[in-house]
């Protein structure tokens, strides 16, 4: 609800085919916070002494959208909410739980649906195809797709493949409407046209989502502008998160920082780290990420966004601002950052450097 009464543009509404959601006021202020935990909240879980409130469990307790779920994060609510231009908070709340059910990813099971969604409005996925009409807004057709996918029934047996998998096999207007990164990984829920900086992590990332984040990096590196900066600043980050994950610290509590973090590394182990040293093991993994997908086939021309996730919002606050034209040299002055070839690829003298240069020689 915040996200969207700010009108930034970091919202994404309906398959990032318009920035018109949609809802009316009074829906969208039933997407808010405290009217959530006001109307829905039964039970909190929260990890111990965690400073946050998630882990919350939430109940409609009637009407069609009747449900027992844990609390809808915000992707959650993006996913069911705004990408698939679902209106009533209930129906987004039943929409999550039936997805953790199913065993789904949330981001790419709402970037699967919005995609059908829009390819049936407009004709590119047909009635006969799918085995009934749907689009925008509809709930009722958004349960049917994620229970046809996930049984791999019909069509679903198609879209079992992901988002990326079934827009090539159809080709045409629905291949190029699609969501997702050339690797094939789905974005987070939000309008990365609008942060410019998740958008390119999201693509040279060597997993399935960002390896980095905006809280890291410059103010000049949070919006959809100073490209070079954004590379800079992506690349500058690189490690951060994989301390953390080497650390199994929660991101919401240790924030990135790593100074802190070496000084609890080193008050529970009783080595004597310092902050670049423990940064270093960050960097380690991610140039060994590198190095296996590039030993598995990936390469520099699948660093890049599908048509559809880099494509140039045509209304909202950021209509006509496009990451494109900047694209090849944001992705050339990331690799020379990162101490990769012109193609990609970790030097000799980076993997030293981090100490593992043993990678080197299934790499050349």
């Amino acid at each position: 609800a915040n996200m969207w009464k700010s009108n930034s543009g970091a919202l994404p509404v309906k398959n990032y085919s318009t920035y018109e959601w949609g809802a009316k006021p009074e829906e969208v202020d039933a997407f808010a916070e405290k009217t959530l935990r006001d109307n829905y909240q039964i039970e909190r879980m929260p990890c111990w002494n965690c400073r946050l409130l998630h882990a919350t469990m939430f109940e409609v307790k009637d009407g069609p959208y009747k449900c027992l779920v844990d609390e809808p994060e915000y992707e959650q609510m993006a996913a069911w909410g705004p990408v698939t231009g679902i209106t009533d908070v209930e129906a987004t709340m039943m929409l999550s739980g039936l997805t953790d059910r199913l065993g789904l990813d949330n981001n790419e099971a709402g970037w699967l649906v919005g995609w059908v969604m829009e390819g049936s409005e407009k004709g590119w996925i047909t009635e006969k195809q799918l085995g009934f009409k749907t689009g925008f807004g509809d709930a009722e057709g958004a349960e049917k797709i994620l229970k046809m996918t996930a049984n791999r029934e019909g069509f679903g047996d198609m879209l079992a493949e992901g988002v990326r998998r079934a827009s090539m096999k159809l080709g045409g207007k629905a291949a190029e409407s699609a969501v997702y990164t050339a690797k094939g990984n789905s974005p987070r829920g939000h309008d990365h046209r609008d942060r410019w900086a998740e958008m390119f992590d999201t693509c040279v990332s060597n997993t399935g989502t960002i390896e980095t984040h905006m809280s890291a990096m410059v103010p000049e590196a949070q919006g959809p502008a100073n490209p070079m900066v954004v590379s800079d600043e992506v690349a500058r980050t690189k490690g951060l998160m994989q301390l953390e994950d080497s650390a199994v610290t929660c991101r919401f509590n240790t924030r990135m920082n790593h100074t802190r973090l070496t000084a609890a590394i080193n008050a529970a182990t009783g080595w004597d780290m310092t902050p670049d040293e423990a940064w270093d093991v960050g960097r380690r993994a991610v140039n060994l990420l590198r190095a296996y997908n590039i030993q598995s086939g990936i390469t520099k021309d699948q660093d890049k966004p599908s048509t559809r996730y880099g494509s140039t919002p045509v209304d909202g606050p950021t209509k006509g601002v496009s990451i494109q034209p900047h694209w090849d040299k944001m992705l050339e002055n990331y690799y020379a950052k990162m101490g990769w070839s012109p193609e990609g690829v970790p030097t000799k003298e980076t993997l030293d450097k981090l100490g593992i240069g043993k990678v080197w020689k299934d790499l050349s």
